[in-house]
């Protein structure tokens, strides 16, 4: 049934039809926008971050919003360093790479990122919301600008004007900006051409101010970039565009210290089918056929 319908043995006690409903059309890949998937306008900016979570979240997918009064929403939360992480520290006052949750922060993390209630909001509105988000992509506050991408990415195939602004955020100095416009773009579908000049630089560049661990088992910053670009790369074999400069990318892509970028990659090339690509992939795993350094738990990936 392509309409939302509450279960008659739904468990809640309480009410959610605009929520349910924007999570069953996401899911179902229907057309995004609130025209389509919702049967009332009731939000309110005002219960946006309230600690009752059903009148938070029917706020955010109950309508009833602009889009200006939302974009104005999102940019009170600029100026306070949010794309920045709140560290643990140890016992002797020093960070380490785990995100201090405490109070549960809304700000970027590595265990997931919550973005602002005016952004999943935003996101809700669909393509109606495009031209502001990609506004907002050009705005100073780096944390900002990931919520704006995260948005669009949100919207999916709707929001593909986006892909050109951004495919110049990967040319951030900030790494978790870099990461959520890969994200977006992956999720456009198609529209990546913009976008190779800098992945390629991704992939093959090292970038000496990414190295840091991010987390404790000792990922950093570079090896979360190069992942979620051969997530693009992949989502750009299903579009079927520029597929020749992404079999050489994925090639590229072969043997990074990252093993999961390498598996990635080789999906891509299997995903393409030439028999160039197969070629690459199957000499990669013949190669590898029997890894060493899994003795011992030596290897990290």
């Amino acid at each position: 049934d392509p309409a939302w319908r509450r279960p008659a043995a739904c468990l809640p006690d309480f009410d959610l039809p605009n929520t349910w409903a924007h999570v069953w059309h996401w899911m179902r890949g229907s057309a995004r926008g609130l025209p389509l998937a919702y049967e009332s306008a009731a939000g309110d900016v005002a219960q946006f971050d309230s600690l009752h979570q059903p009148s938070r979240l029917e706020a955010i997918y109950g309508g009833g919003h602009t889009v200006d009064s939302l974009q104005v929403a999102l940019l009170a939360h600029a100026g306070k360093d949010r794309h920045e992480r709140a560290l643990m520290q140890d016992s002797t006052g020093e960070p380490v790479p785990r995100d201090d949750v405490r109070g549960y922060p809304r700000r970027w993390n590595e265990r997931a990122v919550v973005m602002e209630d005016a952004t999943y909001a935003l996101a809700a509105q669909g393509a109606t919301a495009v031209p502001a988000l990609i506004e907002l992509l050009e705005h100073a506050d780096p944390w900002i600008r990931i919520n704006a991408a995260f948005a669009l990415g949100e919207i999916g195939p709707p929001a593909g004007d986006a892909a050109p602004v951004l495919a110049r955020l990967l040319d951030s100095p900030h790494q978790q900006e870099v990461r959520q416009a890969l994200d977006a773009l992956a999720a456009l579908g198609d529209g990546l051409a913009p976008a190779l000049p800098a992945i390629e630089r991704l992939l093959t560049q090292s970038n000496p101010n990414w190295q840091g661990p991010q987390v404790l088992r000792g990922w950093s910053g570079e090896d979360q970039v190069r992942l979620n670009a051969v997530f693009a790369l992949l989502s750009g074999v299903t579009a079927g565009e520029n597929q020749d400069a992404i079999e050489n990318l994925a090639k590229a892509a072969l043997g990074d210290k990252n093993g999961y970028v390498s598996a990635v990659a080789t999906e891509i090339l299997v995903r393409i089918g030439t028999p160039s690509a197969h070629a690459a992939a199957l000499r990669f795993l013949a190669e590898r056929r029997w890894d060493e350094t899994l003795r011992g738990r030596a290897k990290g990936y």
